[in-house]
């Protein structure tokens, strides 16, 4: 019994499968329409992209070379606030130069006293003269000449004529002494212990062996004693 054909078209699985048109191949995707509007779309956009960043850089750079083109802006000083501070400086340099002249003025004038006042109090023999001619005028009236030869005598104190002089002189400088008020307390001591008339006690006041006053100072204190 013969094989029965097998109905066209069909395989049953042996001999040579009916002969097909081999499918083509797909074809690259940069080669389809839809693939190649968008990428052109894209490629439109990224150069517009480049050249508006050029452009921006380019403003960029523009605005940044103007920038550091641009002139200065800083004050121009002004001369004649420079000359009034070199005035205002001027001064207060000659102010100050004053100032400390008038100071080393002062000290001088300062020291210069002082030295004057040390040299007015004298040696220490002098002072010491000094000290010892008020204590004598505290108790009795003395005249100058009298004063003199108490401090200088021998019986007396001794001192140098030259510093007794200067002791006596500081005195009447400074106000320590009135000769007059001096022979009046004489006066008034001599008549306390001895009858006197007016010629005896003016006699007594004016001898070189009595108190030695002049004949002024001795009448002063005749007077002013009662006589």
């Amino acid at each position: 019994m013969s094989d029965p054909t097998p109905p066209a078209g069909s395989n049953p699985g042996w001999g040579p499968p009916p002969s097909q048109k081999a499918p083509k191949p797909p074809r690259p995707l940069y080669k389809k329409k839809r693939f190649i509007i968008p990428a052109g779309f894209v490629a439109v956009l990224i150069v517009a992209g480049i050249a508006g960043g050029g452009s921006k850089s380019n403003d960029t750079s523009t605005t940044v070379a103007g920038t550091s083109s641009a002139p200065s802006l800083s004050p121009t000083p002004d001369p004649s606030l420079s000359a009034l501070r070199a005035q205002a400086e001027a001064s207060k340099a000659a102010a100050s130069a004053s100032a400390a002249a008038v100071e080393a003025a002062q000290s001088a004038a300062a020291a210069q006293a002082s030295a004057s006042a040390e040299a007015a109090k004298g040696t220490l023999s002098q002072q010491n003269a000094y000290k010892s001619a008020i204590s004598y005028l505290s108790f009795k009236g003395f005249s100058r000449k009298g004063l003199l030869q108490q401090l200088t005598s021998s019986a007396g104190d001794g001192f140098p004529a030259a510093d007794a002089e200067f002791a006596v002189a500081r005195l009447e400088r400074e106000g320590g002494v009135d000769w007059n008020e001096q022979a009046a307390k004489s006066a008034k001591s001599y008549l306390s212990f001895k009858a006197f008339s007016r010629a005896g006690l003016l006699q007594q006041l004016t001898s070189s062996a009595g108190d030695g006053f002049t004949a002024a100072q001795a009448a002063f204190g005749v007077k002013a004693a009662g006589l």
